[in-house]
């Protein structure tokens, strides 16, 4: 659909971390349409030497950012910023969602993790796009834990990395999360992929 570059998203490992990750992805899709698009795809790898197959594993196309921004009628901006110069209802539930999957490899200041969207007119609040979730808990990738820790000195607890929010703000946002339940349950039920 008139997209000139796609990042492709393949397995290290475990094909199964592509999977979770790419559901992360519809996930937040079903949160708010400014986020990335993807697509999934089942490869086969050939040797291009001998012409025999290697395997058939899944991945997935990402969208790219320049798209999303389009999309949504803005520009991505590079600078550095804080929490309090987003947006905040789009602040809210970017790290809500982060908490809800246990991601915590994201930092605004640094833009690490985070794409930056500035309205077009420049009027609006700039709004964060997250992107690369496989360190997310709901993931639970093995290359993200430390090498050579048994399990059980893991730390599973999730980390809120959002800033402080009235109470108000936050029981909005609940509310608006309680009522995606449903739809999240419909996508995961139905296994799109």
């Amino acid at each position: 659909k008139n997209q000139d570059k796609l990042k492709l998203v393949t397995p290290c490992q475990n094909e199964e971390d592509v999977i979770q990750e790419y559901l992360i992805y519809k996930l937040y899709n079903l949160v708010t349409s400014l986020s990335l698009n993807v697509r999934l795809v089942k490869i086969s790898y050939f040797d291009t030497g001998s012409g025999s197959k290697l395997f058939t594993k899944y991945s997935f196309f990402l969208e790219d950012i320049e798209h999303v921004a389009e999309r949504a009628n803005s520009h991505e901006i590079r600078k550095f910023m804080t929490p309090f110069n987003f947006d905040r209802d789009n602040y809210i539930k970017m790290t809500l969602f982060q908490y809800m999957v246990g991601n915590i490899d994201w930092y605004v200041t640094t833009g690490h993790n985070i794409a930056i969207m500035q309205p077009a007119d420049s009027s609006g609040l700039p709004s964060a796009v997250p992107y690369d979730f496989d360190f997310a808990q709901f993931v639970d990738a093995h290359y993200s834990k430390p090498k050579g820790v048994p399990d059980e000195y893991i730390n599973k607890r999730k980390v809120f990395r959002g800033r402080c929010f009235t109470t108000e703000e936050f029981e909005r946002a609940f509310e608006y999360f309680n009522s995606l339940i449903p739809s999240f349950k419909e996508f995961l039920k139905k296994k799109k992929y």
